[in-house]
C-alpha cells in the first residue's frame, strides 16, 4: 500500500515456451495445409500431412506479460469514493498452433477504468467502467479450416463502457 487509501499492484511475469517435439497430421486434400510450419506426406500414416512446428514458440505464450493496477479511495464522510485503473502489456505471441502470419499477434497493451460511489460499509454501490481503453481490437485466437481453404480470427471486445449498481443483503 502506498498511503492508507491507495493500493497499487504490479505483476511481472516471463515465459520461455517453446515446443521440443510438436508434429500432428492432416488429412491430405485437394489444397495443402493451412501453416508456415514444413511439412510432408506421412512415411506412417496414408493419405495425411505431416506437420512438424517443433522448435516453435507454444502459441498463447508471451515472453513477457506486464499486470499494474492503481485504486485511490477518497472518504467523504460516511461515503467512499472509489478511483481505480489497471493496465497489461503482453509481448508478441501465436494465436494458434499453424503460425501463420496472420495468427502473430504483436505487442500490447489493453487498459481499463473505474469508479465506485458508496457507503462506507459498502451496503449498496453505483459506478461506472470503460474497459479497453485504447480501443484495440487484439487477435485472440485464429482458426483454419483446411477443406475450404480458410483462415479466420477472433477478436477481443472493442472499448466498452457503462454503470453498474449493487446492493448486499
Amino acid at each position: 500500500m502506498a498511503t492508507r487509501n491507495t493500493l497499487l499492484s504490479a505483476q511481472v511475469q516471463y515465459l520461455d515456451a517453446q515446443y521440443k517435439d510438436f508434429v500432428y497430421r492432416e488429412p491430405i486434400g485437394a489444397t495443402p495445409p493451412l501453416t508456415s510450419c514444413p511439412y510432408a506426406a506421412s512415411t506412417t500414416s496414408q493419405g495425411q500431412y505431416e506437420i512438424d512446428c517443433s522448435g516453435r514458440q507454444a502459441y498463447q505464450s508471451p515472453k513477457w506479460t506486464i499486470n499494474l493496477g492503481a485504486q485511490q479511495t477518497v472518504d467523504i464522510g460516511d461515503y467512499k469514493i472509489v478511483l481505480s485503473a489497471d493496465t497489461q502489456y503482453k509481448t508478441s505471441r501465436y494465436v494458434a498452433f499453424q503460425y501463420m502470419p496472420e495468427q502473430r499477434v504483436g505487442d500490447t497493451w489493453t487498459s481499463n477504468a473505474n469508479i465506485t460511489f458508496s457507503p462506507q460499509n459498502d451496503r449498496w454501490s453505483i459506478g461506472a467502467f470503460v474497459r479497453n481503453i485504447e480501443d484495440n481490437r487484439v487477435i485472440t485466437a485464429g482458426l483454419t479450416y483446411n477443406a475450404a481453404s480458410a483462415s479466420t480470427i477472433i477478436t477481443s471486445p472493442p472499448r466498452t463502457y457503462g454503470i453498474r449498481a449493487g446492493m448486499k443483503f
